[in-house]
């Protein structure tokens, strides 16, 4: 009885942390996933289908198809990765809807007994960063042209007074001819 009742309390102590775990990975807009290189199927949490916005890969050549539209040159890595189980980092651009969401996938080998048997790791919903990058590059181009502007105006402007200059010497001239005959 007593070995039944601290298997539930521990049974009941996993599920708390395991929903604790979740709330944080939420917070910080990170979903987990797996992949078990036996059967070439992944496991996506629900967030992770919701940020592949329902329709995260089935197997590992879906996933290289997913990086090779976000970023083809990381294909030859990646798949490295997957056979070595190295630590894999991909950059993902998911579009759903008209709307634009960016992840980072990062995941690392798991082993039994040496024996590469999978993979673990995360989805990174790095969008807001994005976004701001973008918006900041905007704002880089804006002022370079506001600066570009100012410059032509300035040059137009110092040619202008020359040709205002030029022509009321003219003007005064032809009033002093006017005037001399």
């Amino acid at each position: 009885a007593v070995a039944s009742e601290q298997r539930r309390l521990a049974q009941e102590a996993l599920r708390s942390r395991e929903q604790e775990m979740r709330f944080a990975l939420q917070a910080a807009g990170v979903a987990d996933w797996s992949y078990d290189r036996l059967s070439d199927e992944f496991r996506w949490s629900e967030d992770a289908r919701a940020m592949l916005a329902e329709r995260p890969p089935a197997d590992l050549q879906g996933l290289l198809r997913v990086i090779g539209a976000s970023e083809p040159s990381a294909v030859a890595h990646a798949a490295a990765a997957w056979e070595s189980g190295e630590e894999i980092t991909a950059d993902l651009q998911v579009s759903h809807g008209g709307r634009e969401t960016f992840l980072i996938l990062r995941g690392r080998g798991r082993r039994d007994l040496g024996t590469l048997v999978g993979m673990t790791g995360v989805l990174i919903d790095v969008t807001p960063t994005r976004e701001a990058e973008r918006r900041l590059a905007r704002t880089d181009r804006l002022k370079s042209l506001g600066l570009l502007s100012s410059a032509v105006a300035h040059d137009f402007n110092n040619n202008l007074t020359a040709i205002m200059s030029a022509a009321e010497f003219l003007q005064l001239g032809v009033e002093a001819e006017e005037e001399a005959e």
